[in-house]
């Protein structure tokens, strides 16, 4: 009777732990998206010609990793580039080229924004 209490009150211990972690790694999640919605505010910045904008991969994983593109302003790029290396540390992308239509598209300036047709 008392290993089964022990067990027991090893097994609460064990689970009550892992819910807390649960809830930090929730609460850094939640830190980074506010982080990563900031930094995409500022990477709107303005183009003039079509030479300004260019493409950089969307999210962790690229076109040619199942992914998609977006178009941005060139001179946000390495900014872009750091934002999306400290949120996908840790995913794994399949290495699959996408179907996703910004795949196919290329950045133009459209009114002083980077757009992909």
């Amino acid at each position: 009777m008392k290993k089964i209490l022990i067990c027991q009150a090893f097994v609460a211990v064990v689970f009550l732990s892992g819910a807390n972690s649960c809830e930090k790694s929730e609460g850094k999640e939640i830190e980074a998206h506010a982080k990563s919605e900031n930094i995409k505010a500022e990477l709107k910045a303005s183009c003039r010609e079509d030479e300004d904008c260019t493409t950089i991969k969307k999210d962790c994983c690229g076109c040619r990793q199942g992914g998609s593109q977006r178009a941005i302003v060139k001179d946000q790029v390495e900014k872009a580039k750091e934002e999306l290396k400290t949120r996908c540390s840790g995913v794994m992308c399949i290495q699959a080229i996408s179907t996703d239509d910004s795949c196919t598209k290329n950045s133009l300036c459209k009114s002083g924004n980077c757009v992909l047709e």
